[in-house]
């Protein structure tokens, strides 16, 4: 698994926050009263306002349970991948990080000791480095 790899929760979580503010400001706009002119409408409209928001409602709520699916789905192949590895430290380096989504200062306060936020990325940069290397060597002798 590449760092990439790992990295992709966060992104989908913001994806998830960013769909999530959109629902809320849809739901938070509320809705106009009709406005009664007896002029015909423009042709190609349909469905009122009411019905309009409703399917914004539901198609943001989709995606949602879409990336949700996504992030479950990838938690469970970054805890497959981190069972393979040996290091301990790495593997909680990778879970706060990954899957707890916490900064690198979080990180280090979480394994404590003399672990700085520099030195945890620092060793999650060198795994997967090192990851790469392996790889690519086992690639080549193929």
């Amino acid at each position: 698994m590449t760092r990439e790899e790992v990295s992709q929760i966060y992104y989908l979580n913001q994806e998830i926050k960013k769909l999530q503010r959109n629902l809320s400001e849809l739901r938070g706009s509320g809705l106009q009263s009709p406005k009664i002119d007896g002029m015909p409408k423009a042709p190609g409209r349909t469905g009122s306002p009411t019905e309009r928001q409703g399917i914004a409602e539901a198609d943001i709520e989709m995606q949602i349970e879409r990336l949700l699916a996504a992030v479950k789905q990838k938690q469970r192949e970054i805890f497959e991948y981190i069972g393979s590895v040996e290091d301990s430290m790495i593997r909680m380096i990778i879970i706060f990080r990954c899957v707890d989504l916490c900064t690198w200062a979080e990180v280090a306060e979480n394994i404590g000791g003399p672990m700085t936020a520099e030195a945890a990325r620092k060793a999650f940069s060198r795994h997967f480095e090192a990851e790469m290397s392996r790889s690519e060597t086992e690639n080549a002798r193929k």
